[in-house]
């Protein structure tokens, strides 16, 4: 078992669709560490690996938005700065699979897959806000919130596969620092 941290919280079932999507926001980050085998008494004694996940925390000098749209999905990012010594980030991310797949499928299929691929959804979003602010010239606090979420709803009688599947992560942590 990997052991993934989002600073300094554990988080399950790091991944959307299979690991085709990390759930974070590679704008909102300012490092990853990977500490395979043998990791050490910092992460717990994990035997496998541990992969430490830590997001901006320096005080942003401007504002800044930056995004993108996909065919998949679309993420933004905010930086903003609040005073000389509180700052924002914030980025958010979610996908429309439904309603580009679906008819993309629908129009290169036959008739019954259709059908199964009419009565499946899948959907997820992320999204990250962290706040910085200097207390002092020596002390910082770093507050970090995270949250995804997963969906999977399936009809399909043929197989007996009739469900509604969600699965979410959502984290908050606080850290005060001397700098």
């Amino acid at each position: 078992q990997n052991l993934l941290l989002y600073n300094g919280s554990t988080i399950y079932s790091p991944v959307h669709i299979l690991s085709f999507f990390p759930q974070f926001n590679i704008d909102h980050l300012s490092s990853v560490e990977l500490s395979k085998g043998g990791v050490n008494a910092q992460y717990g004694g994990f035997i496998s690996s541990a992969i430490a996940v830590k997001s901006k925390e320096d005080i942003p000098l401007k504002t800044s938005v930056s995004g993108n749209v996909g065919f998949l999905s679309t993420q933004a990012a905010l930086e903003l700065p609040v005073s000389d010594k509180w700052g924002i980030y914030a980025s958010v991310r979610k996908t429309y699979l439904e309603l580009l797949i679906k008819p993309l499928l629908n129009a290169t299929i036959n008739s019954r897959a259709s059908e199964d691929i009419n009565d499946m959804a899948y959907d997820f979003y992320d999204g990250n806000v962290t706040i910085v602010g200097k207390l002092s010239d020596k002390n910082k606090l770093v507050i970090n919130g995270f949250t995804s979420e997963d969906r999977l709803d399936t009809d399909d009688e043929d197989i007996a596969l009739n469900g509604y599947l969600k699965w979410k992560n959502t984290t908050l942590s606080a850290k005060l620092e001397t700098v």
